[in-house]
């Protein structure tokens, strides 16, 4: 098994999460992606991706934590890019997805943002705490739910260079202490 210690860390974080009820479990991908989010965001999410499957969507992650090294890569590629540094994934605070239910339907960056509404995905995320990237005034990112409703941007970049300094391969976001 390509993620197996990630998967018995998820099942068991999975049991105490949903409490009894019926069971969802989530895939080994989908147990990795969660793994590295940093630790006060791995219950909020995991209960987004249960949520979801309840919902009959299956949650398929492209990106969770980002370095910030990956981040300047990626701010090369598009200057609308957060900086490094400036962006939830940097820490293990956000999400981006895709999400696929049981008929084939799949929504994905380029859908519409009223097509997403109509899964109630973007909802159910805001009924968490998270801010989702298709309510974002300047960028359609309606793959993205971030936790900045929970901690601020400047305040988790402060913590990052006081923890490890300036330099970004030192870095591990998802470990900040916050």
């Amino acid at each position: 098994m390509k993620y197996s210690k990630y998967l018995a860390f998820g099942l068991l974080a999975m049991a105490a999460a949903i409490g009894g009820g019926s069971r969802v479990e989530l895939s080994e991908d989908q147990e990795y992606f969660l793994s590295i989010l940093h630790p006060k965001a791995r219950a909020k999410f995991r209960k987004f991706t249960i949520n979801a499957k309840k919902m009959g969507w299956d949650v398929i992650f492209t990106s969770t934590y980002r370095t910030f090294a990956k981040q300047q890569q990626l701010k090369q590629q598009n200057s609308q890019n957060a900086s490094p540094g400036y962006s939830y994934h940097n820490y293990g605070l956000a999400i981006d997805i895709n999400i696929r239910n049981q008929e084939g339907v799949q929504m994905k960056k380029a859908s519409a943002k009223s097509a997403w509404e109509s899964t109630g995905i973007p909802q159910m995320g805001r009924d968490l705490g998270f801010v989702w990237g298709g309510d974002f005034a300047t960028y359609h990112d309606p793959v993205h739910f971030d936790m900045r409703n929970f901690y601020d941007i400047n305040t988790l970049y402060n913590a990052a260079i006081n923890q490890y300094g300036t330099n970004w391969s030192d870095i591990k976001g998802n470990e900040v202490n916050i």
